[in-house]
């Protein structure tokens, strides 16, 4: 048996977590998003048979759309330490139930969304749209060959010892994708 090495799907998601934060923070904004990267590709299952993703902490982000006020530029600096001071005691990585995830809408890179949580597909920031519209394509021929394979795999005679490699294979694969997303995050606008 032979399996397609795994290539992570990164994106991102923005959660409502207005309720997280205390009222210094909640008054001067209109809500806080948590801002997370996940491989699409990637569920784990934490002591459950529901799928989960395994999203990893970026940053929080304040959502300034207020009606009538635009924040000054000395609210928005106190806003923003008061955030990096938050996102400091912020756990690294927690986990969602994948439904949750993908029934939220598609939002715009770099928005907020209306609801309480929304997700986009990250692209390399130096891609252009031609080249977007390419990685979609291989994306989706990627995905149709995975699930074919994954449909047709005769659980029976599968090996144990293959199907861990696969699995560290696949861990390392996405691993390396969201360190790689890290190191080069000032590339980015989320």
């Amino acid at each position: 048996m032979k399996l397609t090495p795994h290539k992570p799907l990164l994106k991102i998601v923005k959660i409502d977590e207005t309720d997280h934060w205390c009222k210094e923070v909640t008054d001067l904004v209109r809500r806080i998003f948590g801002v997370y990267v996940f491989d699409a590709r990637k569920r784990v299952h934490c002591c459950e048979q529901t799928p989960s993703f395994e999203l990893h902490f970026l940053e929080s982000q304040a959502d300034w759309s207020m009606e009538d006020q635009e924040p000054s530029e000395e609210i928005r600096d106190q806003v923003d330490n008061l955030l990096f001071e938050g996102d400091s005691q912020t756990e690294g990585v927690t986990y969602i139930h994948c439904s949750h995830i993908e029934n939220a809408p598609t939002i715009k890179e770099g928005f907020c969304p209306d609801g309480t949580m929304g997700v986009y597909k990250i692209y390399h920031p130096y891609k252009y749209k031609t080249e977007r519209d390419d990685q979609d394509k291989a994306d989706a021929e990627y995905d149709a060959k995975s699930k074919e394979e994954w449909e047709n795999i005769d659980y029976s005679s599968a090996d144990d010892e293959e199907m861990n490699a696969w699995k560290e294979e696949s861990d390392k694969a996405t691993d390396e994708a969201i360190e790689e997303l890290f190191e080069n995050m000032g590339s980015y606008s989320f």
